[in-house]
């Protein structure tokens, strides 16, 4: 009787940690609300230093760089824009990004500046169960851009699928972008919950990463523009390296909130095929990928942080097209948009395209 009333208890507690947590994972910090009021574009946030660069790479670069800061570039514009879960560059633009709202929403696709700005909305006609991040990547001489429909917080469906676009005429946009064609996929051991997704065009894979705090796992699925005829299956092929949390996180966040705010939920990788950035509720991660090494055994090794963010509920971030910078931003109307830049390379571009 005395067990199981320790184990009642235990139970109890978890479920009341648990609830303190996710109450906690939606309040706003102090940094954040500085942001928004100050509301100055270019203000550093933070800066961090970056592992040694590479000395024949330009220091405006993530290679060659030592240092990185992080800024203010503008909010959400689009008042649709109210639960931001992925961000992508436009290819062959220099401050364009798609986004797209996760599940509850529209099926729609938006393009924006990396100030805000918002530039057109697309229908998209598909059904939106709960995308959860996209991707774009040039192959081929063609660009095309992949939304994740991921998310599965009760692991409850059998298959999950990814919904691919060819770049359309950025200076004639449509009104509706059709699917060029949908992969459905499943995973090999069940059911998971996955909102990063990433491109390697230089290992010709997708891949995707669960949303855990711990044993974050790795799958796969080979990149095709062609539409398959049979259900794909998603192999594990590694795991993600465990992100920490830093001297900058506060206590409770530490001890209380970790399987709250430090899972994976979003991921990019650079044009370059050299580094990849991951986010979560609270930072930004720089991976590095070594010549002649893959990227499972790169996101295996631990990351440096790229930025600390604070804000509300980051589920999105990207490289520039030009793999020059990083953007993310956060669930929420209105939302700051934040941009990293390497050393040299301190003034953020605020329009054009």
């Amino acid at each position: 009787m005395f067990k199981g009333l320790l184990c009642l208890l235990s139970l109890l507690m978890m479920t009341l940690l648990g609830s303190f947590g996710c109450s906690l994972q939606y309040q706003t910090d102090r940094a954040e609300y500085r942001w928004l009021q100050a509301k100055r574009v270019n203000l550093a946030l933070h800066n961090v230093e970056l592992d040694g660069g590479i000395t024949n790479e330009p220091s405006e670069t993530f290679a060659g760089s030592q240092s990185a800061s992080t800024y203010l570039t503008g909010q959400i514009e689009a008042q649709a824009i109210t639960e931001l879960s992925g961000l992508a560059p436009v290819r062959g633009s220099k401050n364009l990004y798609w986004a797209i709202n996760d599940s509850g929403n529209r099926p729609e696709l938006f393009v924006m500046t990396n100030t805000g700005k918002h530039v057109a909305t697309l229908d998209v006609p598909a059904s939106n169960r709960d995308w959860e991040d996209l991707a774009s990547f040039e192959i081929d001489g063609e660009s095309w851009l992949v939304i994740g429909e991921t998310g599965d917080n009760l692991r409850r469906y059998s298959t999950s699928s990814l919904l691919f676009f060819k770049q359309p005429d950025m200076t004639d946009l449509p009104r509706t972008l059709p699917v060029h064609h949908r992969v459905v996929f499943e995973y090999e051991d069940g059911a998971q919950n996955v909102e990063s997704i990433a491109v390697s065009v230089k290992e010709q894979r997708i891949l995707l990463v669960t949303k855990d705090a711990v044993s974050a796992k790795i799958y796969s699925l080979p990149l095709s523009t062609a539409a398959p005829n049979h259900i794909l299956k998603a192999v594990r092929v590694g795991q993600l390296a465990e992100l920490r949390s830093t001297e900058e996180d506060k206590l409770w966040e530490k001890l209380l909130a970790k399987r709250f705010l430090l899972p994976p939920t979003a991921m990019d990788i650079d044009a370059d095929d050299r580094f990849a950035v991951v986010a979560n509720y609270r930072h930004a991660y720089l991976f590095r990928r070594q010549p002649g090494e893959s990227w499972i055994q790169a996101l295996s090794r631990k990351p440096q942080v790229l930025s600390t963010h604070r804000m509300q509920q980051s589920e999105s971030i990207a490289f520039s097209a030009d793999s020059g910078r990083v953007i993310l931003s956060s669930e929420g109307r209105n939302a700051p948009v934040l941009t990293v830049l390497p050393a040299n390379n301190q003034k953020p571009a605020l329009s054009g395209s």
